[in-house]
């Protein structure tokens, strides 16, 4: 579960709750899966007093299993490099259930920016399916200056 706050045009915060669709693991520590998430969505609107709005947002993926991907592709990170595929970052984004991935582009590379998207999207897509997001705004990447 993750919780973010909003400010609503009356000035009044609404708590937002991303609520796993699939059997998910546990929120706050508990057993897991989608019977507990209706417990625990149940639990916050007994907890949420009136001024406050509840938003209830349903993603995919729990935050521990958009963990578990950033672990791996930390894992995987060298051989996504002999395939060509380089990455400046990547994070999982909970309100939308994927995890983001931000590329950079090979050093000495002259393969056009979109090209190289399309190649490396594909490769990540092709390894993890639906739970990642590449961004399609290709980065240079970053050198120390040595002078």
């Amino acid at each position: 579960m993750a919780e973010r706050t909003r400010r609503t045009a009356w000035g009044v915060i609404a708590l937002v709750v991303c609520a796993c669709t699939v059997a998910c693991g546990p929120p706050l520590g508990g057993p897991g899966g989608a019977a507990d998430s209706t417990a625990f969505l149940s639990k916050v609107r007994g907890l949420v007093p009136d001024r406050v709005s509840l938003y209830v947002e349903r993603v995919p993926r729990s935050y521990r299993q958009l963990h578990a991907l950033t672990l791996r592709i930390a894992k995987d990170r060298h051989s996504l490099v002999k395939q060509g595929v380089h990455l400046q970052s990547w994070g999982p984004q909970p309100s939308s259930g994927s995890l983001v991935i931000v590329l950079t582009r090979p050093p000495h590379s002259t393969t056009p920016s979109r090209q190289y998207y399309f190649y490396a999207a594909r490769i990540l897509q092709d390894r993890y399916g639906d739970a990642v997001t590449v961004n399609p705004i290709v980065q240079t990447p970053l050198h120390a200056d040595s002078g």
